[in-house]
């Protein structure tokens, strides 16, 4: 006997759901366990952008150029590689890694971006999306703060939410409550 479409959606609902939360349990105590170990994972974060920068070396020309800026509020990081797929940028907010299986690239595991909230619990993000040969630009902040993993699980909606939707960013979102925040292009 076939679910009710009224019962399908509500536990499909519920499954995206669990999901999104228990993600963001994950985050919370990845978290946790890095900042109790700071002195040790202080300085990954930038290996870590390195090894994503390598990654995303662009297939067509072997290249990647990495630039690296900083000051007293904001601390800049960008290259110029490959564009994001819906599945790696995903990924990317929800946590995880896209790289599982493939030899060719170093990071595997999903936990190095998350050094990155070691130097700031905010983060923009700037790049290009390509799905079938289309482009487009986008632009979210990846805030991982929060004294629970609900405040990490409503921030990456927010995220989910900016990069669906650009035109409509939340309040809190608002680029004064967000600083210092590290910039990664």
């Amino acid at each position: 006997m076939a679910l009710s479409e009224q019962v399908d959606q509500s536990l499909e609902a519920a499954r995206n759901e669990t999901l999104v939360e228990t993600n963001a349990q994950a985050i919370f105590e990845n978290l946790r366990k890095l900042g109790a170990f700071h002195t040790v994972h202080r300085r990954r974060w930038i290996w870590e952008l390195l090894q994503n920068a390598a990654d995303a070396t662009d297939a067509t020309t072997g290249k990647n150029r990495v630039r690296i800026n900083a000051d007293k509020e904001k601390l800049s990081f960008s290259h110029c590689g490959s564009a994001f797929s819906p599945r790696e940028i995903s990924h990317l907010i929800y946590h995880g890694s896209s790289k599982q299986g493939d030899e060719s690239k170093r990071g595997k595991f999903g936990s190095g971006f998350l050094t990155i909230h070691l130097v700031s619990h905010k983060v923009r993000i700037l790049g290009v999306l390509e799905k079938d040969g289309t482009r487009q630009d986008f632009e979210f902040f990846l805030d991982r703060s929060g004294e629970a993993p609900q405040g990490i699980q409503e921030k990456m909606e927010i995220a989910w939410g900016c990069l669906c939707s650009p035109w409509e960013k939340p309040a809190a979102m608002e680029m004064e409550s967000l600083l210092p925040f590290l910039n990664v292009i």
